[in-house]
């Protein structure tokens, strides 16, 4: 730290006496919680406020004598005795943004506005005003990192919505080719075989076995319906609850994909049907990406209740996902399952 020379600092009626400052005279720099400061030619602080030591840490002693750039950031010196020797020249400077060394090591974020001191039309030094925009950068950092997020998040629904509506068409589209391809054909083969018992009444054993066709046809029908029914809204959720529905899907899934799964839960049952299908859809959701996905041969779906607030995590031994993609906005499923999440106020 430099010795102050001798002389360099002035008392504040030396202040108003040299360079008639008005707000000097009548004391407004001690109500002023912006830093005020006179430097010499040379660049030396030669007076400055109180209000320094409370903003920086440095007492006015010991920032009076001292040259300013050593109170500024090294990045930000030559910017700054750039605009002070216009000044001194008598060119118009613009507020400008510094980083003042604090006492404790930091950095305060300000905003400087300096002009001139004159005694008979020369001039003399700087005034400067100082103004602490720390929390001000702060907050414009927070809100850009605020705005940033919402712009995300607004990506992340706008692709959620498109996805909502594909899968709404998709899925009428499935449910069109079941009925027509899949009912038609077998309510097709029925009318067949009705117009054959009809020319073929007269031989009962050839009637009796083509009845007997009929009726599997009429049960693989009725399965079809009851999958059908079971994929839009399983009636066993609303009937007997969400850990019987979980059960019912987890054993069929196993069949479908041969996955093995283990499920694991508390004994309780709960009793909010919009919460037991945001459940449902989520281990769905979770269970597809896994056939698609991870690879895996076995998955373990674990539903616990902890003081009325329920816990599911499912897990399996695949390949595992990227945290790249978990936070893609081209993670549909992903993006559906937290929205899903959030909107019934869970995590």
């Amino acid at each position: 730290m430099p010795t102050r020379k001798k002389g360099a600092s002035l008392s504040v009626s030396e202040i108003y006496k040299k360079f008639q400052i008005p707000f000097v005279r009548n004391g407004l720099h001690e109500i002023v919680r912006d830093i005020i400061f006179f430097l010499n030619p040379e660049g030396r602080i030669i007076f400055i406020t109180p209000v320094v030591e409370e903003i920086t840490g440095w007492t006015p002693e010991e920032c009076i004598g001292r040259s300013f750039a050593e109170l500024i950031h090294e990045d930000d010196i030559e910017n700054m005795e750039d605009r002070f020797l216009k000044v001194l020249n008598g060119e118009t400077s613009s507020p400008a943004e510094v980083r003042i060394r604090k006492k404790n090591g930091g950095f305060m974020t300000g905003e400087i506005l300096a002009s001139p001191t004159r005694k008979n039309r020369h001039p003399k030094g700087i005034l400067g005003i100082l103004r602490d925009t720390t929390f001000r950068k702060e907050n414009e950092e927070k809100l850009i990192a605020s705005e940033q997020k919402q712009k995300m998040l607004r990506k992340e629904l706008d692709n959620y919505n498109q996805h909502i509506i594909e899968a709404i068409e998709n899925e009428r589209l499935r449910i069109s080719h079941e009925i027509h391809d899949v009912l038609g054909q077998y309510l097709t083969a029925l009318k067949m075989d009705l117009n054959w018992l009809t020319d073929n009444l007269d031989n009962p054993h050839e009637v009796i076995t083509r009845a007997g066709k009929m009726n599997n046809i009429l049960d693989e029908i009725t399965e079809k319906i009851r999958r059908i029914s079971y994929n839009l809204r399983p009636p066993i959720l609303d009937d007997f609850g969400l850990i019987a529905a979980m059960d019912w899907y987890i054993q069929d899934y196993e069949e479908r994909t041969g996955i093995r799964c283990r499920f694991e839960h508390d004994d309780f049952i709960p009793d909010d049907n919009n919460k037991n299908l945001t459940f449902y859809r989520i281990m769905q959701e979770v269970l597809t990406n896994t056939l698609r996905h991870a690879s895996a041969h076995n998955v373990k779906i674990n539903l616990r209740n902890y003081d009325g607030s329920i816990l599911m995590k499912i897990s399996d031994d695949g390949v595992g996902i990227d945290q790249d993609k978990i936070k893609s906005s081209k993670s549909i499923g992903l993006i559906g399952i937290r929205e899903r999440v959030r909107h019934m106020g869970g995590k």
